[in-house]
Order: structure tokens, then C-alpha cells, then sequence
């Protein structure tokens, strides 16, 4: 998977930060394309992004996809397709 984000919220008290992302997950059969805002903070909890479309078979993709922290430069990610 690769992504841009970009910071759209600092909050230094509450050691946060809010980032809208876009992303590209690279499959067999084609490219998922994820988009969305995550917040970083010092709770971790899993994000959803949504599915915003695709390329190959999953041209015209729907869904979400939920992101779960795992540890150090670890995560878990499903994809919720719709039909």
C-alpha cells in the first residue's frame, strides 16, 4: 500500500494530530483506492477510511476499510467490499 497524507489538525495538549489520507492498495487483480481522515493519538483505536474505487476487477469499487495499529511499523488492514 501506498499513500499521501497530509496534517490537517495539531493538538499538542492532547498529543493528536488529524491527517486526511489518499492511498492505493496494490492487489493480484487490480488497485483498491482509499481515502479519508485518521486521527493519531496516544489511545489507539482501529480507523475507517472509505473505498473510493479501483482499477482491474475492482474497478468501480465501494466499501471501507478498517486500519489496526499492531505495533512498530505494523498494521492490519481489511477491505470491506460492497457488491
Amino acid at each position: 500500500m501506498e499513500g499521501l497524507c497530509t496534517v490537517t489538525k495539531l493538538e499538542a495538549r492532547k498529543h493528536a494530530e488529524t491527517l486526511y489520507c489518499d492511498a492505493t492498495a496494490f492487489l493480484p487483480a487490480g488497485r483498491i483506492l482509499l481515502a479519508g481522515y485518521l486521527r493519531f493519538s496516544e489511545e489507539s483505536r482501529p480507523a475507517q477510511v472509505v473505498i473510493v474505487g479501483g482499477t482491474g476487477r475492482y474497478a468501480g469499487a465501494r466499501g471501507f476499510a478498517t486500519l489496526r495499529d499492531l505495533g512498530p511499523s505494523r498494521e492490519n488492514i481489511e477491505l470491506h467490499i460492497l457488491p
